[in-house]
């Protein structure tokens, strides 16, 4: 016995209709993407700010504390894509411009080369707690407007 026959046939019915539904939306995304995203200058925009930044982050690197900072980075990253993931999930925002339309949530190359890459090059280069703590105040405000 299988662990999917043990659920009734009125669940299996509602998966169902979730997964056609899912399958609706892809074909939309994809449909918007190519028609309103793909090539247009946004679109390049979002290819430019996803390629360079993480270049000139490797250029301005420490690499003596390259550990320290990459830590602080990915501690960063996965509650910048949590948070996101929350909030574009429930709808209280959105991304028109999408880099791919397989990219499902669409947000990962804001909130991997935008939103981190800065606050580890303030983190890296500040020493100071108190000037750091302002200064990722600032970041976090300059994000979100």
């Amino acid at each position: 016995m299988n662990m999917f026959s043990v659920l009734n046939t009125s669940h299996n019915s509602s998966f169902e209709k979730v997964l056609e539904a899912e399958g609706n939306l892809f074909k939309m995304i994809q449909q918007y993407w190519y028609q309103h995203n793909f090539m247009t200058l946004p679109w390049w925009l979002l290819v430019l700010f996803t390629i360079f930044p993480p270049i000139i982050w490797w250029l301005l690197l420490d690499k003596t504390r390259i550990f320290e900072v990459m830590t602080y980075g990915l501690f960063l990253g996965t509650i910048a894509t949590i948070l996101d993931s929350i909030g574009s999930n429930m709808m209280l925002w959105t991304y028109p411009v999408r880099l791919s339309s397989y990219l499902f949530p669409q947000f990962y190359p804001y909130d991997v080369t935008l939103v981190i890459i800065p606050f580890m090059l303030i983190y890296q280069w500040v020493n100071d707690q108190k000037n750091s703590l302002l200064q990722r105040l600032f970041l976090l405000v300059l994000s979100h407007t």
